[in-house]
């Protein structure tokens, strides 16, 4: 990001060709919802983007695991992914920090179960929903229906 764009850019000197855009979210495509009761012992989180090991998703399955084990087993965490690509060679790098076990077999929804599964989190501590346009993503985690 920045820093690779520096590096082009040469320094602080600017290029006509490039330009910063700052990441955002469409409120009319993710409309706020309502917001619903908190609860102590119940904490959902959301992890998208395509599967690859410069979105983090290695560190994201290994902080759950860590969770759930050792820092606040007494809450009941559940992960829910967006993560997707049909193009398994993205997968490359997963595992090289050590944090997850392997790298996925293929690029279905199943094989990437399989992998979050063989690197320690339960299914039942997550649920991952394919490939679906961001607006049907935003529908799924704004109405709880992945717990």
């Amino acid at each position: 990001g920045v820093h690779y764009g520096q590096r082009v850019r040469g320094g602080d000197r600017q290029s006509p060709r490039m330009s910063l855009v700052y990441q955002g979210v469409d409120p009319v495509a993710f409309p706020l919802a309502p917001m619903k009761a908190a609860s102590s012992d119940r904490f959902t989180v959301f992890s998208g983007g395509k599967l690859e090991w410069r979105k983090g998703q290695d560190v994201v399955v290994a902080a759950m695991v860590l969770l759930i084990s050792e820092l606040a087993p007494e809450v009941e965490w559940h992960l829910v992914a967006a993560w997707h690509t049909d193009h398994p060679r993205f997968f490359a790098g997963l595992d090289a920090a050590g944090h997850v076990r392997g790298l996925p077999a293929g690029a279905r929804t199943e094989d990437v179960a399989a992998w979050v599964e063989r690197s320690g989190l339960p299914s039942r501590h997550f649920t991952l929903l394919g490939a679906l346009p961001g607006a049907a993503i935003a529908e799924v985690v704004a109405s709880g229906a992945h717990a």
